[in-house]
């Protein structure tokens, strides 16, 4: 990660426009490097990385626990919060939402928000892509909650 340029995370599942407009930033910025969590417990990080390889977008792929050390590291410049709505000046993020948004709060990193796409029955999918390679069904026995992410951590 030493040779990265301007490390942008997503979290969340960006929609369609939003693909088009990280490919746009991309190709404006050479030094952009996309960084995908894998967004547990159902690895919406998978889905996230189709969706860039469909749109022809370099992008790596990190576990969740790699995110405290690139924050620490100051590796990450930005973080792009797809959320899925705004309740009571809170923002409704997946599962792990609050996590990533106070690092990059402690660690002054700018959060931009954007609505994100409906990741209802979504979410289930990219994990089920999992259950080939294990002998239970994931989505059977891990449940996740969405999380309200107070505005003021987010400005």
């Amino acid at each position: 990660m030493n040779e990265l340029g301007e490390v942008v995370l997503l979290w969340g599942v960006p929609s369609n426009k939003e693909i088009t407009m990280i490919k746009e930033r991309g190709e404006a910025n050479r030094d952009l490097c996309v960084l995908v969590p894998e967004m547990r417990p159902h690895c919406l990080g998978l889905e996230v990385a189709k969706r860039l390889n469909k749109g022809g977008i370099k992008h790596t792929y990190a576990t969740d626990n790699m995110l405290g050390i690139l924050f620490y590291q100051n590796k990450v410049k930005e973080v792009l919060f797809f959320y899925k709505d705004v309740r009571d000046d809170h923002v409704v993020g997946m599962c792990g939402s609050l996590y990533v948004c106070l690092l990059a709060h402690v660690h002054n990193v700018p959060i931009e928000p954007v609505r994100g796409d409906a990741m209802s029955s979504r979410s289930f999918r990219a994990a089920s892509s999992l259950d080939e390679y294990m002998r239970f069904q994931y989505n059977d026995v891990l449940e996740a909650a969405d999380e309200y992410v107070p505005m003021d951590i987010i400005r």
